[in-house]
């Protein structure tokens, strides 16, 4: 059985980068005719639904724009034999607490300032090589390599665009814990126990991570969209992300409902089914918190700058 403790030590220096970071009010854009959009969420919440969504807005209206250029600046696929390290979020959150080189950050705040400028909704993830910036994202199945700490750093965006004048929304992606897991579990490929308690560590890391990072910015930037509730979303979820209605005046609600597909397969895993209880409640208990810190956002949204106490 996996250590419970499993390379704590690391872990928890690798979340206390992002605590250090400076809490990050969200300015009021009110005359803003641009907004900035990333989606958050674990493998297998519907990320890549959303990228269907947004893709189409892209092909078919012309008032969505992903930039490429601001994507790689920000993160860089991993490789199991390359150090290339050089984008924003690797660099950030390096056990070496190495320094932003200027160039690098100087352009990526210029690439956040133009967007800015733009009469469009510019997402943040890249969509056009489905790297949807997951929680772990890329690797494949490396899951006893350094997948677990594997991700983006949703706060130093925030910091970021707040500096360049953007007005930034963040999405978060829920579902229900375990069907979560299972799904995530299956795609990457994890069949024997001890891979899928690896499996299990990194999830609940990542978890840990998407809270962490979350806690240090405004609850002005976060929405949370429920995976069960879909094709219903909320009313003025296209308002809240600046989602254009399409050219007949299709609404994102009716652009959802077309492409959504719930799986009518039950997804079972004897992996899954075998890991230690400790485990299973791990991935509950870091849901949970999850979705206090999304009912906390939602309660907040309107009523001005709130700032979560420190987990």
């Amino acid at each position: 059985m996996l250590d419970p403790y499993w390379k704590r030590s690391r872990l928890d220096d690798d979340l206390r980068r992002t605590l250090e970071i400076p809490f990050v009010s969200k300015t009021n854009h009110p005359t803003a005719n641009s907004r900035s959009l990333v989606l958050v969420g674990g493998e297998g919440t519907g990320h890549h639904l959303w990228s269907t969504v947004l893709k189409s807005c892209m092909k078919s209206m012309g008032r969505c724009y992903e930039d490429s250029v601001l994507s790689q600046s920000l993160w860089r696929a991993l490789r199991v034999k390359s150090k290339n390290r050089s984008a924003i979020f690797q660099i950030f959150r390096s056990p070496e607490r190495a320094p932003f080189p200027q160039k690098l950050y100087t352009s990526t705040i210029d690439r956040l300032r133009q967007n800015a400028e733009n009469d469009k909704l510019v997402v943040i993830n890249d969509l056009k090589k489905d790297r949807m910036l997951s929680y772990p994202s890329g690797g494949g199945p490396m899951v006893g390599s350094e997948k677990i700490f594997h991700y983006p750093d949703v706060a130093v965006l925030a910091k970021m665009a707040e500096e360049a004048g953007s007005d930034l929304r963040v999405m978060v992606v829920l579902r229900e814990a375990m069907a979560c897991f299972t799904t995530g579990e299956r795609k990457a490929g994890y069949k024997k126990p001890r891979a899928t308690e690896l499996y299990a560590a990194t999830y609940v890391h990542n978890y840990r991570a998407i809270v962490a990072q979350l806690s240090r910015i405004d609850l002005q930037f976060i929405r949370c969209i429920e995976y069960e509730s879909l094709p219903l979303i909320p009313g003025d979820l296209g308002t809240w992300m600046g989602f254009p209605n399409g050219k007949k005046g299709e609404t994102l609600a009716a652009q959802v409902k077309k492409i959504f597909r719930k799986s009518t397969k039950a997804r079972k895993s004897k992996a899954t089914a075998s890991i230690p209880q400790f485990w299973k409640s791990a991935i509950v208990a870091i849901d949970a918190d999850l979705r206090a810190l999304c009912k906390r956002a939602d309660e907040a949204r309107g009523t001005g700058s709130q700032e979560l106490p420190p987990i």
